[in-house]
């Protein structure tokens, strides 16, 4: 921010003159708000899933197209939980997206035959199988998408349908 600029909500946080406060004074604190907060980590295991909004293109290191899609768990213990899945767009690793797309009914999209729309993609339902990644045991992954017993948009599930 220049300097002869002022924003009053930036001062509240970091004080006037654009260097952090380190407390003292009429600082005001942040008010967490846990109305939406997820129900925490999530086990390993396989669950009901729908894509919670449209995927973003991004790029991987290697320079390549791939789409970051959000997963909201629907059931269990878990339901409302976030997981992320990166899905190569391009190069290597092109399996794990066939099989997404397929299992979200998209084949057309995972034969390359059509382009994929990320509104299409929102509000499809699968199953994903999480683990912990092979190399880093704080961070969980979606390592298989499968097809939704109820379909790709869902419907009215129970827990006790086998998966």
């Amino acid at each position: 921010m220049p300097e002869n600029e002022s924003n009053e909500d930036y001062d509240k946080i970091f004080g006037s003159g654009g260097e952090a406060t380190g407390g003292g004074g009429e600082e005001e604190g942040f008010l967490f708000d846990p109305s939406e907060a997820g129900p925490g980590r999530v086990e390993p295991g396989t669950y009901r899933a729908k894509v919670l909004e449209p995927p973003v293109k991004q790029l991987s290191q290697a320079g390549n197209l791939m789409m970051k899609t959000t997963f909201a768990i629907t059931e269990g213990k878990f339901e409302g939980a976030l997981q992320w899945k990166r899905f190569m767009l391009q190069g290597r690793g092109g399996t794990w997206t066939k099989e997404f797309l397929e299992a979200i009914g998209l084949p057309e999209e995972a034969a390359g035959t059509k382009s994929i729309h990320p509104k299409t993609i929102e509000g499809r339902h699968c199953l994903i199988s999480v683990r912990v990644q092979k190399n880093d045991a704080d961070f969980d992954e979606i390592y298989q998408c499968k097809p939704h017993p109820a379909g790709v948009w869902g419907g009215d599930t129970t827990a006790n349908e086998p998966f």
